[in-house]
């Protein structure tokens, strides 16, 4: 992990790789949060709205869904 530069920042929840070359947040079964996962990669331009399919929940089914980016990864 310290040859990768991998860091864990459990007050954020963040993982980081590679002095930040990639961040995830951390995700924990016991916690109760709904998330999305984008079925294919997209890269998306700066200042745009587009429309990318996901998977959900099934409580979620024929519901429009707003997402933001989380304020943890924001610089």
């Amino acid at each position: 992990m310290r040859q990768n530069h991998v860091i864990i920042d459990f007050q954020t929840s963040i993982l980081s790789v590679g002095d930040d070359l990639v961040r995830a947040p951390l995700h924990s079964p016991y916690r109760r949060q709904s998330y999305l996962t984008n079925i294919n990669a997209v890269c998306i331009p700066a200042f745009t709205e587009p429309v990318i399919p996901v998977k959900s929940d099934k409580r979620y089914d024929d519901m429009a869904i707003v997402t933001e980016l989380l304020s943890s990864l924001k610089n």
